[in-house]
């Protein structure tokens, strides 16, 4: 009898420590998807911030001499408004391709977007170039990709 008594508080005792050691983890875990979910939405005010500013200085005459008065820009306004319209619609692609990547795209409308904007782009393509081997923070995989698209003949 005694014999068992001990046998079930030692199991008893692992099932406590078991039950901690999940509680932990549960812990952990969910401490760490609330970080990631800050860090993506986060992310996404940066991006919605930057979207923003690019149309503004696209769309707004006063925002656009605001901007070039502030930076001392010697290229056109046109120049500005053009490499600002081909920010605006790469990041429009790169959320597409990040989409497409990480299999959330289940229609599979990324290929197209990605593939339809960059056809836009084309004539603008120096611009685009340009953005995409400068060091603005674009996956090195997307700008290959966009390399491979821009390449196609049949894209023109």
């Amino acid at each position: 009898m005694e014999r068992w008594a001990i046998i079930i508080a030692a199991i008893a005792a692992f099932a406590a420590i078991a039950q901690v050691a999940a509680s932990v983890f549960i812990a952990w875990s969910i401490s760490r998807a609330s970080k990631l979910s800050e860090s993506l939405q986060i992310s996404r005010e940066i991006d919605t911030l930057w979207q923003e500013y690019n149309k503004m200085v696209v769309t707004d005459q006063g925002f656009l001499d605001t901007l070039r008065h502030i930076e001392g820009l010697s290229e056109s306004e046109n120049e500005t408004k053009e490499r600002h319209y081909v920010f605006y619609i790469l990041n429009i692609i790169y959320i597409a391709w990040t989409a497409q990547k990480s299999g959330r795209d289940q229609f599979d409308h990324s290929h197209t977007i990605i593939r339809d904007h960059l056809s836009i782009l084309f004539p603008k393509r120096q611009i685009l170039l340009s953005i995409l081997e400068g060091n603005r923070g674009y996956n090195k995989h997307f700008v290959n990709d966009c390399r491979a698209v821009l390449s196609d003949t049949n894209l023109r």
